[in-house]
């Protein structure tokens, strides 16, 4: 992103700084600016030349607040800040509005929360100017260089464990280098038929799956990035085997906690169903906000332009914002979605990134009895705003 202005207006404090580009993702701090019942933020800004700008602001908040945007005395639109994390030192970058003309110079800016009860957070706000063409800067990105005991990063990744979703048959082990490992500078997910007890069997347990399965007939993995982004690209280079009944996926969830699949949105990067071929999903999932119902967008199968998925390394991506989202494979757009604002965005929320291989369930389907082993490989993920 060719930045021309990169000021960071602590608000309430009368002082500037600049961050580099590799410092654009998420914060911590230990001194926050907190509502106390004043819902109201003053602070000022510069900008270099003539243009438009988009604003954005470091918060922690515990609720989706509406604002009203001030900027030297005058209205302008602005977006509403999302739910995110329960991590009270985390804060997570929201774009508060775009497409903002500004004349070169000092400005003053008024971020008012209608909600006084609030208990919103904010750190600082970033004033950044719009470029045509859109130029991206890297802001996150796992190379999986080899680590000492051959995990994924503990600083960018953690593990899930369990039985977890669509009634799938692998159990997810935690931090088995069989399953998950990083080597030769990628990451290799790995499934294999064997019998695993399930540690959170509960024989008492008379509705939930995951708790009444005793044992599952395969393992493998599955990691969740501890960084989360409200809009961008993410660029994941992937290869994959064959085998039906195969599920891998690298995908997105929303971090809100407490709104629960779909509100919290999601993302379907790359979902490969090896049952339908040599075919790949790009889907989005939100909440229909009219009818409190599950809303799915997407173009269910995209064929390769070359016919060649298995055994070849990819690049899919999906670019998004407050109004759409486009998916990419190998750089060729197949499919996107346009905002429809009677349905809702769940997308505002901030998303943290999936990788998995499944096993049959909903999405794999019947499984080949003569698979032993299955890989699913990751080169690189990366994370531009």
């Amino acid at each position: 992103m060719n930045i021309m202005t990169k000021f960071f207006c602590f608000l309430s404090l009368a002082c500037y700084m600049v961050l580099n580009a590799a410092e654009y993702q998420n914060f911590q701090y230990e001194d926050v600016v907190a509502l106390h019942g004043q819902n109201q933020y003053r602070t000022r800004f510069s900008v270099a030349s003539d243009g438009e700008y988009s604003l954005y602001v470091d918060a922690n908040n515990r609720s989706r607040e509406d604002v009203e945007l001030l900027i030297d005395g005058k209205q302008v639109p602005s977006l509403a800040l999302p739910k995110v994390g329960s991590d009270a030192k985390t804060f997570r970058r929201l774009k508060l509005a775009a497409d903002v003309p500004l004349k070169a110079g000092k400005h003053q800016i008024s971020i008012a929360v209608n909600n006084k009860k609030a208990t919103l957070k904010v750190r600082a706000l970033l004033v950044e100017r719009q470029t045509l063409p859109h130029h991206w800067q890297l802001v996150w990105s796992d190379e999986f260089d080899d680590t000492s005991d051959h995990m994924p990063d503990r600083a960018k990744w953690w593990v899930e464990e369990g039985f977890l979703r669509g009634f799938e048959e692998q159990y997810y082990t935690s931090c088995r280098i069989e399953n998950l490992k990083v080597a030769d500078g990628k990451l290799t997910v790995t499934a294999i038929r064997e019998p695993w007890k399930n540690r959170f069997y509960n024989p008492k347990e008379t509705k939930d799956w995951r708790y009444m399965w005793k044992e599952a007939q395969f393992t493998s993995g599955n990691v969740n990035s501890t960084m989360a982004w409200q809009y961008g690209r993410i660029d994941v280079r992937f290869k994959i085997t064959a085998g039906t009944g195969l599920w891998p996926a690298v995908w997105t969830l929303g971090e809100a906690d407490g709104l629960g699949w779909p509100g919290q949105g999601e993302i379907d990067i790359m979902e490969h169903f090896a049952s339908r071929g040599d075919r790949f999903a790009n889907v989005l999932h939100v909440k229909d906000r009219r009818t409190n119902s599950h809303r799915q967008f997407g173009n269910g199968e995209v064929q390769l332009l070359d016919g060649q998925l298995l055994d070849k390394f990819h690049i899919a991506s999906v670019v998004w914002d407050e109004n759409k989202i486009s998916w990419y494979l190998d750089d060729v757009k197949t499919h996107e979605v346009i905002r429809e604002k009677d349905i809702g965005w769940d997308l505002e929320n901030p998303q943290y990134l999936k990788v998995n291989l499944a096993i049959g369930g909903t999405g794999g389907g019947k499984v080949d009895p003569k698979i032993q082993r299955a890989e699913f490989v990751l080169d690189y993920i990366r994370v531009y705003q």
